[in-house]
């Protein structure tokens, strides 16, 4: 997270820059890569996964995790009626991963006895290998949002501090818009190699999205 590479991917080895990453949340993922990479020269581990946006269950009514970037402005937007056509070089990739397959394909890597060339431990990167972007992505959303009953909203509890939801949602917006640079994509050739139940993930379909927004929003 916040690493950035010449070819804008980000390879499925261990980080060694020692450039600061841009936020605390960064530098501690960071840590606990080398941690883990010196605790694989100590005893078994030999592979740990670096995930990307993951999304709620497809297979079970639970929610996605309510204080990420989308679950959080799905009623800002409902309130709004209206969705951004772009939501910057930071999040227009979608590339998400529901938690249930994502849990199948980190058991398929952990049960795997095959190791890569590295010396040090294997990194892989669970990413959708079936990427969508927000264009392709929000008539889905808006269908999902046009489904969903504004009566509903009532009972999902926005926490603004008594402000207007849509103030809320715009200072999300400028942030986003204001990163103009190309974030870098987590590389997936290896896990792609080593993984059949990554394969079998397929994009991002229509019912994951009205599943999500339905459960949110009600």
């Amino acid at each position: 997270m916040g690493h950035s590479t010449t070819t804008c991917f980000t390879p499925e080895e261990l980080i060694t820059a020692t450039t600061p990453a841009p936020n605390g949340y960064a530098n501690s993922k960071c840590l606990a890569e080398h941690l883990l990479a010196q605790a694989a020269k100590q005893s078994s581990l030999h592979t740990f996964a670096r995930v990307g946006q993951i999304a709620g269950p497809v297979r079970s009514p639970r929610l996605r995790n309510k204080t990420e970037w989308f679950p959080r402005s799905c009623p800002e937007l409902l309130h709004v009626g209206s969705l951004p056509n772009t939501l910057g070089s930071a999040l227009d990739r979608i590339d998400w991963v529901p938690v249930g397959l994502l849990a199948e394909v980190l058991v398929d890597l952990a049960l795997s006895k095959n190791k890569t060339a590295n010396e040090s431990v294997d990194v892989f990167q669970p990413m959708n290998l079936y990427p969508l972007t927000w264009e392709a992505l929000r008539p889905i959303v808006e269908d999902a949002l046009l489904k969903t009953s504004a009566k509903k909203l009532k009972s999902f509890p926005s926490k603004t501090s008594g402000k207007n939801p849509a103030v809320n949602l715009l200072e999300f917006l400028k942030d986003i818009m204001s990163k103009s640079t190309r974030e870098n994509v987590l590389d997936t050739q290896l896990i792609v190699q080593r993984s059949g139940k990554l394969q079998a993930v397929e994009a991002v379909k229509p019912e994951w999205i009205q599943k999500c927004v339905g459960e949110l929003i009600q």
